[in-house]
């Protein structure tokens, strides 16, 4: 059962903040299943049988877009002031995850602009080092007013 488990030392639950006073938006499906560690900027996530292709077998690659797309935001979190959304993310997948296995995604930024941050990364099994996929991707900062940064990409 997953709820007995525990993840890698030093990471943390997705809603938990890294910063006494920092706060974090609740996501449903982040807070349940998604860790992160806020020294490494890593996150992880256990492969539940309900994150699995129909065979039960192979994690979901929406699955593993979800844990990249996330991991951006942490790989990215000294560069974002506010609120900022993603506006690109591509992927190539290389393997496979199966049910029961940890996995850990880690990014870096590549650049940062006044409204972009572009940040690369993989995913992968921390245990066996095999990766999963790598991804780059591009989060827009938000102005405080809610609406996007009119500087042009």
């Amino acid at each position: 059962n997953f709820r007995h488990q525990y993840p890698p030392k030093g990471f943390i639950k997705w809603s938990a903040p890294a910063k006494p006073g920092q706060k974090y938006m609740y996501d449903p499906f982040e807070d349940e299943y998604l860790w992160y560690n806020p020294e490494t900027k890593k996150t992880g996530c256990y492969i539940q049988k309900k994150m699995c292709n129909g065979s039960w077998v192979n994690v979901h690659g929406g699955l593993i877009a979800t844990i990249a797309d996330s991991n951006m935001f942490v790989a990215a979190t000294d560069f974002l002031p506010g609120p900022c959304v993603s506006v690109q993310l591509n992927i190539t997948y290389v393997s496979g995850a199966q049910m029961n296995q940890w996995i850990e995604a880690e990014g870096r930024v590549t650049k940062n602009t006044k409204s972009l941050v572009f940040v690369t990364g993989r995913v992968f099994v921390p245990d066996t080092t095999e990766i999963i996929a790598t991804y780059t991707g591009i989060i827009k900062k938000i102005k405080a007013n809610g609406h996007p940064s009119s500087s042009n990409l």
